[in-house]
Order: C-alpha cells, then sequence, then structure tokens
C-alpha cells in the first residue's frame, strides 16, 4: 500500500502550521517540505514525524537574494542560525575560501546545505533530497562532481537518507549509471496522467520493475482525485508519495 505524505508546496503562508497539525493524525507525520520556520515550527511540537526535506531551498535564496541583496539575506541568516551555528559553520571553510571566491559549486553546494539543515534540524528529517534545479542542472552539463560531492554528505547526516530529487528520470539514471555513482533514493515526478514524468510515462514505469533504488512520488493532486492517484501509485508499485491538494 502506498504511503500519503503531504507536500507542503501549495499551503500558502500563514496556513501551514494548521494544515501539518490537522494532518499529523491522518499522514502519520509524513510531509515533504522546503527549509520553511513556519513548518519546522510546527513540526516540531509533534513527538514523532517522517519528515522529507528538499535542499538546499532554491526558491528562496533567489527569492531573497532579489528582494534584500546579499547584505540583508545574510543579516536575516544569521539572524535566523544564531552568531554561534554561523561561526561553527564558517572556521572549517576558512582553508576552501579560495575555491568558494572561485565559485566551486561543490564548496558552494556543502555550505547552502548544512546552512539549510541547520534550520530544519527542528523538524528531524529522515530523508533529504537535493533541490531538483540542482540535480537536473548537473545533468544537463554532464557534471558529475557536483552530484558525487552531495552523496558524499551522507557520512556528514548519518540520521537522514540522501536521495536526489528530478524532473529528468530517465535521464537521471542513465547518468548515474555512466558516472557509476549510488543514489539510494530519488524523487520524482509520478502521477496517473504522465504529467512532469520523462522521458515518458512508460520509461519511468519501466524503471520500477527492476528498481536499483528507493523511488518516491510528488505531485499535485485534487482532493476529489486522491484516491485515483493513490490506486494507480500503488499499481505500479510506489511505496510513499507525497502530494499537494488542489481543491
Amino acid at each position: 500500500m502506498t504511503k500519503l505524505g503531504i507536500w507542503m508546496e501549495k499551503v500558502p503562508e500563514g496556513q501551514k502550521a494548521r494544515v501539518i497539525t490537522n494532518n499529523f493524525v491522518s499522514c502519520r507525520g509524513t510531509f515533504l517540505i522546503y527549509n520553511d520556520a513556519e513548518c519546522t515550527k510546527a513540526i516540531d511540537k509533534h513527538w514523532t514525524s517522517d519528515v522529507a526535506a528538499i535542499v538546499p531551498d532554491m526558491g528562496r535564496y533567489v527569492r531573497d537574494l532579489t528582494k534584500y541583496g546579499p547584505l540583508k539575506m545574510g543579516l536575516q541568516k544569521v539572524k535566523a542560525l544564531g552568531v554561534f551555528n554561523i561561526m561553527k559553520t564558517g572556521y572549517p571553510l576558512i582553508p576552501k575560501a579560495f575555491k568558494i571566491l572561485a565559485k566551486d559549486m561543490k564548496i558552494i553546494l556543502h555550505i547552502l546545505v548544512h546552512l539549510d539543515y541547520l534550520e530544519l534540524r527542528k523538524a528531524h528529517p529522515t530523508k533529504l533530497f537535493l533541490h531538483y534545479q540542482m540535480t537536473d542542472l548537473a545533468l544537463a552539463n554532464n557534471n558529475r562532481d557536483l552530484i558525487a560531492a552531495y552523496l558524499s554528505l551522507q557520512k556528514k547526516y548519518p540520521h537522514a537518507e540522501l536521495g536526489l530529487m528530478t524532473k529528468n528520470l530517465t535521464l537521471l539514471e542513465s547518468k548515474l549509471r555512466e558516472w557509476d555513482l549510488y543514489a539510494p533514493a530519488v524523487l520524482a515526478p509520478f502521477n496517473s496522467k504522465g504529467y512532469g514524468m520523462r522521458s515518458s510515462k512508460r520509461a519511468c514505469e519501466e524503471l520500477l520493475t527492476t528498481p536499483l533504488r528507493t523511488y518516491y512520488a510528488y505531485g499535485v493532486a485534487s482532493m476529489a482525485k486522491r484516491s485515483d492517484e493513490l490506486r494507480y501509485l500503488e499499481k505500479i508499485g510506489i511505496k510513499r508519495a507525497y502530494l499537494a491538494f488542489q481543491p
């Protein structure tokens, strides 16, 4: 049976805490979130949860950088994390300063993921999925090192399963084989209509017949179609799905 979790993507600001509290029992504390203070605070109030997080929150970084500029965005991050956590994170990076200044994406990715994780700790995430923008950018540029750099963080976060989020599942699988990399989990679009299932709905379904890893589904569904979507996901072998619901 496919276990249902709630993807908080479509929940408006100011309503996330209510949605989490009202649905905590029915979805058994299973949520897919970004680094969101309202979500982490609401989840932290409960004893048990099974939270998956998408890191780093690229949309948030871009919005904050555009809205506030680099200086104010940095000050807000210091306020959110505390000076001690910033210093603890920054000190080991001093030997890597030149790589950071040279815009080495492997080092920058480590920093962004860790900054998000420091705030996400309140929600005790059991899974960390690399944001699809980072994953698919690496695929498009044939950048094995970036994916390898992320997967190497498993030792740093031993209590969370590290996985990859993608909107191009068949290309990801092809590249992981070519690059000789192993990812224990992948988060990808799976739905009865085939929306976002690349290269095709059939190709994505065929990957599940001989699974190389654990596949998780994410997507958007109407409340009226929830049962239909869950039946489809169970049929193709998806064990867990994170759905954002629309009226």
